[in-house]
């Protein structure tokens, strides 16, 4: 690039940044409905943990999870995850299956019947988490 080349792209960037500085293009966006936003609404900064915030469901036993429960009488543990505690554990149809003992974040269930049911856990924020229980 020759000397004469650079100067007049150098001369052309400042003339377009003079242009732009009193065209009007020294304003920011208008942020007042974020500013809004956050007024009414500010960050809570003892959340911290933000596993907190997803309540879940994890079986305590994988190959139960995957081979399901085969037998009326056959038991799995689980366990809560996340959420705000206490927990209440329940079940989508108590004639398949049943909670047989629950203790805070654990709760055992007891297999009834065939045919898949759910097992709910709520949480004291009102959230919900589901598991799919199978039983063939």
């Amino acid at each position: 690039m020759n000397v004469v080349r650079l100067s007049r792209i150098l001369g052309l960037s400042l003339a377009l940044a003079v242009f732009f500085s009193f065209a009007g293009c020294s304003e920011g966006p208008d942020v007042s409905e974020a500013v809004t936003f956050f007024d009414e609404n500010p960050l809570d900064p003892t959340l911290g943990d933000i596993s907190t915030l997803t309540l879940a469901i994890a079986w305590d036993d994988a190959d139960l999870a995957t081979a399901g429960l085969t037998a009326d009488g056959e038991i799995a543990s689980f366990s809560a995850g996340g959420g705000k505690p206490p927990y209440d554990w329940d079940v989508h149809d108590v004639s398949l299956g049943t909670i047989i003992q629950k203790r805070g974040a654990f709760a055992v269930y007891q297999r009834n019947a065939p045919g898949d049911n759910v097992l709910i856990l709520k949480d004291s924020a009102g959230n919900r988490a589901y598991a799919v229980i199978a039983q063939p």
